[in-house]
């Protein structure tokens, strides 16, 4: 049973298209309908798309700035790490 549905799963894509084109030929509102759901989607990609890169831009930045750390520590702990926010 389980290798009969393998064989037949790479058929279900094209199965799929041509139940969607014979529904959109019987009822041409479907259509407007597709497309519409499309442009939702690319549109709710490029918001969350264009999220992360904002967050990613707002990140912390490594800054060589002196005096900050406790001189005793040495030289590893020169570099401070700081976050800063706008």
């Amino acid at each position: 049973m389980s290798r009969r549905w393998n064989e037949f799963s790479l058929y279900l894509p094209g199965v799929i298209f041509i139940t969607f084109g014979i529904l959109v030929v019987l009822f041409p509102m479907l259509l407007v309908a597709l497309i519409s759901a499309v442009f939702l989607l690319v549109g709710i990609v490029a918001i969350s798309v264009a999220h992360r890169l904002r967050k990613l831009r707002q990140g912390g930045e490594w800054t060589g700035l002196r005096g900050l750390a406790e001189p005793s520590f040495g030289a590893w702990f020169d570099r401070v790490f700081i976050y800063r926010r706008w």
